[in-house]
């Protein structure tokens, strides 16, 4: 059977309408795990870094302060961008 060569994969039928919600499901924790949380003020030293993340992630939340900017955003795991926490 498929299962033994595809042990993650997910029975569906369009026609019946079954299995799509868990498909669904499946495809967005896949996605999810790509991507890592950044929490951070970034100095206006470090606005490449901002920039870099502008062009690789998606904003979640952006204030500037005097001392920086804080950033709220999501950016795949493959990007390197320091000491940046993971949540």
């Amino acid at each position: 059977m498929l299962f033994r060569s595809f042990p993650e994969g997910v029975c569906i039928s369009a026609l019946k309408k079954q299995g799509l919600e868990e498909l669904t499901g499946r495809v967005a924790s896949l996605i999810q795990r790509q991507f890592k949380v950044v929490k951070q003020v970034f100095t206006h030293s470090q606005m490449n870094l901002v920039n870099l993340i502008h062009c690789q992630g998606r904003i979640l939340k952006e204030e500037y302060t005097d001392k920086g900017v804080y950033i709220e955003a999501q950016v795949p795991v493959s990007v390197n961008i320091g000491e940046i926490p993971e949540k």
